[in-house]
C-alpha cells in the first residue's frame, strides 16, 4: 500500500515536470526581467520533488521498522501468556491428580442407630485439630494473599472486571481462581 502511495505521488511529479517543460517550451518568449529562467525553475522543481520523495521514503522506512518492533514485542507477549498458560495447566493436573488421589469421604447414609452414632462421635478436641488441619489444607493458591484478596472481592459481588482493575491481575486468572475455589467448595 504504502508502495502504491509512492507509486502514485512520483507519477504526480513525472507528470509536473512534463507539464513545466512543455509549458516553457511551447512559449518562445524571452523570460520577463522579474521571472527565473526556465532552467531554474526546472531545477528548483526537480529539487523540490527529490526532497518531497526522499521525506516520503524517510517515513515508510519509520513505519516499517515500527511495524516490525510492534511485530516482535507481540510475539514475545504471546510466548510469554503461552508460558504462563503451560505452567498454570500443569498445575491444574498436579491438583487434579492430588484430589483424585485424596480418599472421598462416604457421604452414603449407613444403618446404624443412633447410640451408635452418639458413640462415634468425634471428641471436642478431635473437632478442633480436624478444623486446624482442614485450614492447613486449603490449596496453596488461596494462602497467598493476593488470591485471597480476590476470593474476599469475589464473594463480595464484583465482577471479574471489576477485581482485575482493582488488584492489577489479569481477567483469566482471576476467572481460575474463581474457579478452583468454587471447585474445592464443592
Amino acid at each position: 500500500m504504502v508502495n502504491q502511495l509512492y507509486l502514485y505521488v512520483a507519477l504526480i511529479g513525472l507528470a509536473l515536470v512534463l507539464y513545466a517543460l512543455t509549458r516553457t517550451k511551447g512559449t518562445a518568449q524571452a523570460p520577463a526581467p522579474d521571472r527565473p529562467a526556465p532552467a531554474a525553475v526546472d531545477q528548483e522543481l526537480k529539487d523540490l520533488l527529490d526532497d518531497f520523495m526522499n521525506e516520503l521514503e524517510r517515513d515508510n522506512v519509520k513505519l516499517i521498522d515500527g511495524f516490525n518492533k510492534l511485530q516482535i514485542e507481540q510475539k514475545e507477549q504471546i510466548a510469554s501468556q503461552n508460558k504462563i498458560i503451560r505452567t498454570l495447566e500443569k498445575r491444574i493436573i498436579e491438583l487434579e491428580t492430588k484430589l483424585a488421589a485424596a480418599p472421598q469421604p462416604d457421604l452414603m447414609p449407613t444403618q446404624e442407630t443412633p447410640a451408635a452414632l452418639v458413640s462415634a462421635a468425634p471428641a471436642p478436641a478431635a473437632v478442633a485439630a480436624a478444623t486446624v488441619a482442614e485450614e492447613t489444607a486449603k490449596p496453596a493458591f488461596v494462602m497467598q494473599e493476593k488470591y485471597a484478596h480476590v476470593l474476599t472481592l469475589s464473594r463480595q459481588g464484583l465482577t471479574p472486571e471489576q477485581i482485575a482493575r482493582d488488584t492489577g491481575i489479569g481477567v483469566g486468572e482471576i476467572l481460575l481462581v474463581i474457579g478452583l475455589a468454587k471447585r474445592g467448595e464443592a
